[in-house]
């Protein structure tokens, strides 16, 4: 058998030759998952555009919108997510991908034939348990094509995509609205009387054939467990093999990664939701507005973040070595989290945003390793469930910041700008916290890779 690399992108054997880091066939692959992503993008952002037209045509109140829009997709999506992640694990992980998305269609299909709350509450939470399957597989099918930096470029790609899409794909969605509107009178007759709302949502799930279609043909072979067996030359590991062993074995460091990035999100989380408030609220600034400075930044944040993983990531790598992604969240951590303490002190929307673009660039020059980190740290035949795992807990406890910071404010409403000022405080000191977390977390980090790299 031959020699096998202990590092966790090295699941050829060793001989430099035998395989390169990336292939055509591994950017086909990469270029089948963001877009499969993106669709799931646009199921959702047609719920946000037709929030309101919803609301007349069946009477609901803001509490019953709030949860078709938050809480009840996001409910099913935490519960959705290990189990989809436990079958991804076992079985053919682009077939467990196209059932979720054959699911989350007809569930988007359900919500346009929805003729009562309780039916679109349903419809709405298996679109969210479907879609809870895109970043387990996703990160999970990304080292089976790419290794090394290769794989942390793909990463960061498919993270930079994903971001700068956002605006042009709530574009899309107001365009599908008027493409409904247009097929009007050539949809049979039972369909011509609908609800505007209802005939986008068909068109929503029309594409949804072609994506498994194509991740049908990705250049993935069957099993993570066979295909990491195939390539190392021994048998599979038994099906008995499950998560809980492996983190048993290596708890303390996994426990404060995850708790690190479930951190750095709530942190996100805080100032993300509670900035545009601010800025209308305290700033007069318009929801057009508001809307134009969030994308500009995050366009901003984005590129910087791809730039500072293509070329710092490539200086730091000598003078690092492997623990270099939890130093790298580390950094960005600390650095956002310090951007932000000045946020209280902006005298202008302008002043404001341009606080919040440097937080952001920052935040995003290490938060593009975090699937690198989870991808090292786990075995093969258990990646598809330790990001299932962080998707859960990244769901469950940002939500509760929203709240948090809402009823902080109201406690300290003495003064005069205590939202700004407890949004600020919060996110600073999670991300703060979070920097510290990493840095201790990395002193066992490469201790971790090595155990899931013989697992």
């Amino acid at each position: 058998m031959a020699a096998i690399s202990a590092s966790p992108d090295r699941v050829f054997p060793s001989e430099p030759s035998a395989q390169p880091d990336a292939t055509p066939a591994s950017w086909y692959g990469l270029a089948v998952l963001i877009a499969v992503a993106l669709y799931s993008v646009v199921d959702r952002q047609v719920f946000v555009l037709m929030a309101e037209p919803i609301r007349v045509s069946m009477g609901l109140n803001d509490f019953q919108l709030g949860l078709l829009n938050g809480l009840g997709v996001s409910l099913f999506a935490a519960i959705g997510g290990y189990p989809i992640g436990w079958l991804a694990d076992r079985y053919d992980r682009r077939i467990v991908l196209a059932g979720c998305i054959v699911v989350w269609s007809l569930a988007v299909v359900a919500c346009g034939l929805a003729q009562s709350f309780p039916a679109l509450l349903l419809a709405s939470a298996m679109v969210g348990a479907g879609e809870a399957s895109i970043v387990p597989i996703m990160f999970s099918m990304i080292p089976e094509l790419f290794r090394n930096a290769k794989r942390r470029f793909a990463n960061s790609l498919n993270m930079v995509v994903g971001r700068l899409s956002t605006g042009l794909l709530i574009a899309f969605c107001g365009l599908l609205s008027q493409i409904a509107e247009a097929s009007r009178p050539y949809l049979p007759a039972a369909l011509q009387g609908m609800e505007n709302w209802r005939l986008t949502f068909f068109w929503a799930a029309l594409p949804a054939p072609l994506f498994v279609l194509l991740l049908l043909w990705l250049p993935v072979r069957g099993r993570a467990m066979e295909v990491t067996a195939a390539v190392l030359d021994h048998p599979a590991p038994p099906d008995n093999l499950g998560i809980l062993p492996f983190l048993r074995a290596n708890g303390t460091s996994l426990g404060v990664i995850l708790a690190a990035l479930t951190l750095t999100t709530m942190g996100l989380t805080a100032v993300s939701v509670w900035l545009p408030v601010v800025a209308i609220r305290q700033f007069g600034a318009t929801p057009p507005q508001v809307a134009n400075a969030l994308g500009l930044a995050m366009f901003v944040a984005a590129a910087m973040g791809m730039l500072f993983t293509v070329y710092g990531m490539r200086w730091m790598a000598p003078r690092v070595g492997s623990r270099l992604p939890v130093i790298a969240l580390a950094l960005a951590s600390a650095t956002s989290g310090l951007a932000l303490l000045p946020l209280p002190f902006a005298s202008s929307m302008n002043g404001l945003f341009i606080i919040y673009g440097l937080h952001m660039i920052f935040l995003m020059m290490g938060i593009m390793t975090y699937p690198t980190v989870l991808q090292e740290l786990a075995p093969a035949h258990l990646r598809a469930r330790m990001f299932a795992i962080f998707g859960v807990v990244s769901i469950v406890f940002p939500s509760m910041m929203p709240p948090l910071v809402g009823a902080l404010a109201d406690h300290f409403n003495q003064l005069p700008n205590s939202l700004l000022i407890v949004t600020a405080a919060c996110s600073a000191i999670l991300l703060l916290l979070s920097a510290a977390l990493f840095v201790w977390g990395a002193r066992r980090y490469e201790d971790t890779v090595r155990a899931a790299a013989h697992a």
